[in-house]
């Protein structure tokens, strides 16, 4: 007779690594990339996938580098959580809680200590479309640590646009789908936006170029 013995689950399968687009590290050797609910690092050289980030517990919906420190990256999910990694070691450095689901997440180099997420609009449950906020991050030494305060910056945001961007200083938020048109929203007056349309295809990923001229 065989004893019985826990049950042991090991994750052999890979998931979908194009869901978000992946960012390429500063000094060009690594692709960090959103992966079911983990975060991948791979070898831009050999590309060999070097670690597996692992600890939130819902999809991965963004990654960016930190730009106080370009060896960091932070991740958010629809766990309601950011998280910040080493992702050179494979360490978690830090996680903040927001208590939302998260969808996207930027980041600027003029806004030190704060990021941007798109999170749902919390004043109405019914309402399916969402809000870019900026979080201001705690500075203290525990691990774990709550991020509440939020400051609202763009509301009546799609919950899920083909794609997102942050444009020039912060100052712009680009996004585009599958009706073929890019949006450019203007952060220093609500819900004011441009359209560039007929585009000639759907939008899958928008990329803008380190000094914000170029999309």
């Amino acid at each position: 007779m065989v004893e019985e013995s826990g049950l042991r689950v090991v994750r052999c399968g890979g998931n979908k690594i194009s869901f978000r687009p992946p960012i390429i590290s500063k000094d060009g050797r690594f692709l960090v990339c959103a992966s079911g609910d983990s975060v991948k690092v791979f070898s831009t050289s050999t590309e060999e996938c070097l670690h597996v980030l692992q600890g939130h517990t819902d999809q991965v919906t963004g990654v960016a580098l930190n730009p106080a420190n370009h060896l960091q990256v932070y991740s958010c999910s629809a766990d309601g959580t950011v998280r910040l990694w080493d992702f050179i070691d494979g360490i978690l450095i830090k996680i903040f809680t927001i208590g939302y689901p998260i969808f996207s997440l930027y980041v600027s180099e003029k806004h030190v200590g704060v990021i941007f997420i798109i999170i749902p609009m919390a004043s109405n449950k019914h309402d399916e479309s969402c809000q870019l906020v900026a979080v201001h991050l705690p500075k203290v030494p525990e691990q774990e640590v709550e991020a509440r305060e939020l400051s609202a910056v763009l509301c009546k945001i799609s919950t899920n646009p083909g794609s997102t961007a942050v444009g020039q200083g912060a100052m712009h938020l680009l996004s585009g789908g599958l009706e073929s048109v890019l949006v450019q929203w203007h952060c220093e007056e609500v819900n004011k936006k441009d359209f560039l349309p007929r585009l000639g295809g759907p939008i899958s990923h928008i990329c803008v170029s380190p000094d914000g001229t170029d999309v």
